[in-house]
């Protein structure tokens, strides 16, 4: 007995000395850019006194209260590099390298905001090329969450510079948008960047927020319980252990002899279908689940056949496992990623050479998206893979079982992610989000807007700018007006970006229709960073479009004002340009667009009294109204006054 008290005593000894080691907050770590002008917290852990000192300068001192200490670092010019050190009366020493003060932005949301250079170098690839901005750099947080507490420190991080080393892993929105402010200001830019690809604005609140919303809250509870999240997790995993293992029984292409990958295999009798285009298959109201094959032969030179190529898929609804000559080259777990394959040299053979494609898909409309780009080649030769392949069904499914996202559920992204960070002072924030709330998007603005008070109070401060990135177009282009829940809530965000201190950046012209990631995330950081800079540096930059001031009818016409003078303003292209007129009865109508001393004119030839006007309110929308900065104009539903 005495033995094995012994060893829990050091046990618990062995431990609390570890908790109370000399720490320092994870984000104030080398290569840190730290916000200029203000005071900042320094903080961590330690069980003797400490002394802080800045250039070897001693800034202050400070004795632990329950293992825990923090001191006040003057506010600071921006400029560097500095040298942050931490020492205890004990000799212990933590030494902080390559600091630079300058402005530091917070950046929020989903995938969009999480998106990677990575995903975007194939349009922009001098500007990775030519990247070397050692001044610009980004702190990625942990993607994780809790639900018990709000956390006061980071698992981990280190702070990355824009150079070639580095630029691939960056935020493509936050590099563009610290580029442009970097270049227009002048000073170092540090990017603290919290996003979570899928996560909806209520994964973001803290529980004070939450309060508001006593449905999400009760949602919280469950999830407090660990052993909970291990049930959720590894029933999640078994139900998909299961229909994957069952979907691999039943797949005919997997247990053919040979497999429906082998090169040698003779498809010719299979079925022909365009790539890109849609199979047919057996489906309820076009609702496929299971698998089928693509194959498709070419023709390649021996030079050819000894050159590393690429192989691009474009996009394929859902996931695919592909091989070329019955080696596998590449798999994607999903639609959206870019499926980008490499082949090695030797993989390919002089003359004949067969691509095999497995598609998965778990429900909806299987099919390969036109607009993508389809062939295997590199920069000498390339063979395009569109026109005719032949295919055949493999297998059919139930459907499986709904996956729970532990990691979307409401508090914990804000108690993991932006609790800990919100002791490090930020000069604004831009929250690019909405996704994953579009299907319930009509109270995502008072959302936003406890979410922004939330932070703002986080920050301790009550004025924290915040740019709100609006959502880009998407989904097939409508030939007629339709309702719309993307443009239900990108009117949410334009009404949150009304109040003081909040900008919003519009984004209506640069999405995909077939793709919710769209690549051009350049001009998207670059008009983010004009918001903020109005907000934060110039208010009298022009950082937005025309924005609508005023609806009056004019016989069976209505005028449209805007913020921007009528000599500002210019259409795009011909037709509706995006306006919609709705009747007596309040059935939208494409309007007759035309261009007035005093704003817009809009008429229908079968409406007589317009009751309202629309303009971009779609999915995807036409942009048609912008002004003389090519900025386009803000979306807005409007009655007549």
């Amino acid at each position: 007995m005495q033995k094995i008290s012994l060893l829990v005593c050091l046990f618990i000894l062995f431990f609390s000395q570890q908790s109370l080691a000399l720490s320092l907050h994870k984000l104030i770590s080398d290569g840190a850019v730290m916000q200029r002008g203000v005071e900042i917290p320094l903080s961590g852990n330690s069980e003797h006194a400490i002394t802080v000192f800045l250039d070897g300068n001693k800034i202050a001192n400070a004795t632990p209260v329950e293992g825990k200490w923090s001191v006040i670092l003057p506010p600071q010019k921006a400029g560097g590099p500095h040298v942050l050190e931490i020492h205890t009366n004990q000799g212990e020493q933590i030494k902080v390298e390559d600091i630079f003060f300058g402005d530091v932005f917070l950046t929020s949301g989903q995938s969009n905001m999480e998106l990677t250079i990575a995903r975007t170098e194939e349009a922009f690839p001098k500007d990775v090329a030519l990247a070397n901005y050692p001044l610009i750099r980004e702190f990625t947080v942990p993607d994780r969450y809790n639900f018990n507490h709000p956390q006061d420190d980071l698992e981990s991080g280190h702070w990355r510079s824009a150079t070639p080393d580095n630029i691939r892993q960056l935020s493509a929105v936050a590099y563009y948008t610290a580029r442009q402010i970097h270049l227009q200001e002048g000073v170092p830019i540090g990017i603290v960047n919290a996003s979570l690809g899928g996560s909806p604005i209520e994964a973001w609140l803290s529980k004070e927020a939450l309060s508001k919303y006593p449905e999400w809250l009760e949602k919280v509870e469950p999830y407090k319980d660990a052993k909970y999240i291990e049930q959720i997790e590894q029933k999640n995993s078994e139900n998909n252990n299961y229909w994957y293992g069952e979907l691999n029984k039943r797949d005919a292409g997997l247990n053919a002899n040979p497999q429906w990958s082998t090169e040698a295999l003779d498809h010719s009798d299979w079925q022909v279908m365009e790539v890109p285009g849609f199979p047919e298959l057996e489906s309820k109201d076009g609702n496929f689940i299971g698998s089928w094959w693509l194959r498709k032969t070419i023709q390649v030179s021996e030079s050819m056949a000894e050159q590393d190529s690429i192989l691009r898929l474009g996009r394929i609804i859902n996931a695919d496992e592909t091989y070329v000559n019955g080696k596998k080259v590449g798999n994607t777990t999903y639609q959206y990623p870019p499926r980008r394959y490499k082949v090695p040299a030797g993989t390919l053979h002089a003359g004949e050479n067969t691509i095999a494609i497995r598609v998965i898909n778990g429900g909806g409309k299987t099919q390969i998206l036109k607009d993508k780009p389809y062939y295997i080649g590199n920069d000498e030769w390339r063979i395009s893979l569109k026109g005719p392949w032949h295919y055949k069904q493999a297998s059919t499914m139930p459907p499986g079982e709904s996956t729970v996202f532990v990691r979307w559920q409401p508090l914990g992204l804000y108690n993991a992610m932006i609790a800990p960070i919100s002791q490090y002072p930020v000069k604004g924030a831009f929250w690019f989000q909405g996704e994953s709330n579009v299907g319930r998007y009509k109270d995502y603005g008072d959302k936003l807007t406890t979410m922004i008070a939330d932070w703002r109070k986080a920050y301790s401060n009550a004025e924290l700018p915040f740019v709100v990135i609006q959502l880009a177009n998407f989904l097939d282009r409508d030939d007629k007006p339709q309702e719309s829940a993307w443009a239900g809530i990108r009117a949410q965000q334009a009404m949150v970006s009304e109040q003081e201190n909040v900008g919003l950046a519009v984004t209506i012209d640069l999405g995909e229709y077939n793709d919710i990631h769209p690549v051009n995330k350049r001009t998207v950081g670059e008009r983010a960073a004009l918001a903020m800079r109005k907000l934060v540096y110039n208010p009298n930059l022009p950082a937005s479009g025309p924005v609508v001031k005023e609806v009056t009818q004019q016989n069976n016409a209505l005028l449209v004002s805007f913020s921007d003078p009528a000599n500002h303003l210019a259409l795009s292209e011909s037709g509706h340009n995006g306006f919609e007129l709705a009747d007596e009865d309040g059935k939208f109508h494409w309007a007759k667009v035309e261009l007035t001393d005093q704003g817009i004119k809009l008429s229908h030839p079968d409406i007589v009294k317009p009751t309202a006007v629309r303009y971009a309110w779609a999915n995807n929308p036409v942009a048609g109204l912008y002004n003389l900065y090519n900025l386009p104009a803000v979306p807005f539903e409007k009655s007549v006054n």
